[in-house]
This record gives C-alpha cells, sequence and structure tokens, in this order.
C-alpha cells in the first residue's frame, strides 16, 4: 500500500512539474514576443528620432543613447527570437537535433552574458559624459580633435569588443567548448560579479558624485538649468542636463537585474526557488529593451523630438530647435 502511494505521489509530483513547465514556456513565448515586437518599435523609434536630427545626434550623450538602443535592438531581432523558438519546441514537441538544440541554447547563453556586459558599461560612460557636462569639461577645446573623435569611438565600441572576446574566453574555459556551452549554475554568479555588480556599483557611484558636484554648482549660481522658459540650441545642449533622468535609468537598471542576480548567487549555494523565479530572473532582465526607452523620454529634448517626428514626413532643412518649459529637477 505504502509503495502504491509513493508511486502515485511521484506521479503526481513529475505532471505537476511538467504543468508549471509548460506554463512557464508558455509565458516565455509571449513575453519574447511582446519584446520583440513592442521593444523593435520603441527603440527604432527612440533611434531614428535622435540621429534625424543633426543637432541632437552631435552630443555624445544621445550618442550612448543609440548605442544602447543597438544593444537593444540585438536582443529584439536575435535573442527573443530564439527564445521565442525554444519555447515553441518545448509546448508543441517538435522535435529538432541535438545540434539545433545546442545551438539556440548557445545562442541565447553567450548574447545574454555579452549584452549585460556591454550595456552595463554604456551605462557607466552615460554618467561619465554627465559629470563632465557638471564640470563644464570642454573636450573640443582642450584635446585634439583627433584624440577627441578617438575618445568617443572607444567609448562606442570598447565595450562590445571586450564584451564579446571576454565572454567567448569565459565561457569555453568554464565549458571546455562543450557543444551547447553549459556554463554550470553554480559559476553564473562569477558572470554577474563582473558583468553586472562592478559596473552597475561604478555607475551608481558616479552618480552620487555627479549629485553633489551638481548641487555644489547650483549653489554658487553657475550653471543654467534647462527647464527654465526658452529656446536652446541642442548642439552641446544645456550645461547641465536633468539629474532626475539618469536616477531613473540607473534604478531601472538595477531593477531588470536583480531577479538574476538573486538566482546567481543562490544557486551558487545549492538554493532554487524554482523554475518560476528562474523565469521572472531572465524575464525582468529581458524586459530592458522595452522600459530603458523611458527614462530618456525625462530629457526634454529627446522627449519632443520622439514626439513630432515621424519617419514618412521630410523635414525642412535648417537648425533645430527645442522649446523647454517648466523647472529643472
Amino acid at each position: 500500500m505504502d509503495n502504491a502511494s509513493n508511486i502515485t505521489n511521484k506521479t503526481w509530483d513529475r505532471s505537476e512539474q511538467y504543468r508549471i513547465f509548460l506554463e512557464v514556456m508558455t509565458w516565455t513565448a509571449v513575453l519574447e514576443i511582446i519584446f520583440t515586437v513592442v521593444g523593435t518599435f520603441l527603440n527604432l523609434w527612440l533611434l531614428g528620432s535622435i540621429l534625424t536630427s543633426r543637432d541632437l545626434r552631435v552630443r555624445m550623450r544621445n550618442q550612448l543613447i543609440c548605442n544602447l538602443s543597438i544593444l537593444n535592438l540585438v536582443q529584439t531581432l536575435f535573442k527573443s527570437p530564439v527564445m521565442t523558438y525554444k519555447a515553441i519546441i518545448f509546448l508543441y514537441r517538435i522535435r529538432v537535433s541535438r545540434d539545433v538544440f545546442c545551438q539556440t541554447f548557445s545562442i541565447t547563453t553567450v548574447v545574454e552574458f555579452i549584452q549585460s556586459f556591454i550595456g552595463d558599461w554604456l551605462m557607466v560612460f552615460v554618467i561619465i559624459i554627465f559629470i563632465a557636462h557638471i564640470l563644464d569639461f570642454d573636450a573640443e577645446a582642450k584635446l585634439t580633435p583627433r584624440t577627441v573623435k578617438i575618445c568617443k569611438v572607444v567609448m562606442h565600441i570598447a565595450p562590445w569588443i571586450v564584451g564579446i572576446i571576454i565572454t567567448f574566453i569565459s565561457v569555453a574555459m568554464l565549458t571546455r567548448w562543450h557543444p551547447c556551452l553549459l556554463v554550470p549554475y553554480t559559476k553564473l554568479y562569477a558572470f554577474e560579479i563582473a558583468y553586472t555588480i562592478i559596473p552597475t556599483m561604478l555607475a551608481i557611484v558616479l552618480l552620487v558624485v555627479a549629485f553633489v558636484l551638481r548641487q555644489r554648482r547650483f549653489s554658487r549660481g553657475t550653471s543654467t538649468a534647462s527647464g527654465h522658459m526658452g529656446v536652446q540650441l541642442l548642439g552641446r545642449g544645456p550645461e547641465i542636463d536633468n539629474m532626475f533622468a539618469y536616477m531613473v535609468a540607473v534604478v531601472v537598471w538595477v531593477l531588470c537585474e536583480i531577479c538574476n542576480l538573486v538566482f546567481a548567487f543562490e544557486i551558487k549555494t545549492w538554493v532554487y526557488r524554482g523554475i518560476r523565479f528562474q523565469l521572472a530572473a531572465y524575464l525582468t532582465s529581458d524586459s530592458r529593451v522595452i522600459l530603458m526607452v523611458f527614462p530618456w523620454l525625462l530629457f526634454p529634448e529627446i522627449r519632443q523630438r520622439i514626439l513630432i517626428w515621424r519617419p514618412w514626413r521630410r523635414e525642412a532643412t535648417g537648425i533645430d530647435l527645442t522649446m523647454a518649459y517648466g523647472k529643472e529637477t
């Protein structure tokens, strides 16, 4: 009788686990499709709005925002469709070869690590540019044109090159070139420390420094607030940007990564909250492709440009002017 009861309990446990697994795969497919459609639209619109405005695209801050949008498009047009394909394979029990499954798993694993590294360090560079504006550092006046161009190119492409190289080397060492590139769960924390915690903590520290410097400059009355009523040329932009926009950007970025951090460090000690929490960790991280568009709309010039830009409408040539109203926060 006890044996029969044990068999029944095990059968129920397996059926319940399978039901939860199907639920997770369903949510994965649905949300990744949303990320693909909505994320692609939002990031293309943001990218097009900035790049088609001569005065917006010359600002280094806006160029880095465009770089982040391109990174998001890598996910929406590449990683998210692959994740959707994986979920559909499980849901409809589609037979695929082991090589195909390994390739899809490898793609999502490597791209996820690379994205994390690039995005986190681009966010650090965005705040560094903010601090440079607070200190009124004019690179073009203090450096040669060639040096300025080199610095800009390095800030744009260094995270991509370093992230790709380091990720492939690290994953290869941990997996010993296994076809599936199966990074042990107990080693995920190492990637989270190097790829997420270090640059995120640096971004937070730099944000605090920016806040202190900005308050000191305002207290001396040496800043022109971008929120004052008037017409502003957007070439170099106002002396000091809206602090609140950077704070929201960092907070959203951290919130999107927090579940991944918890999962990686708990699994290191063999604590597993279940596949639902694992799904939440992955999907909250992927949600950045949508959520990270909105903090940049807190910059008046970008918000107004997005509202008036229409890709099908030919614009008259001339100087871009933006009316910025309200009080700077």
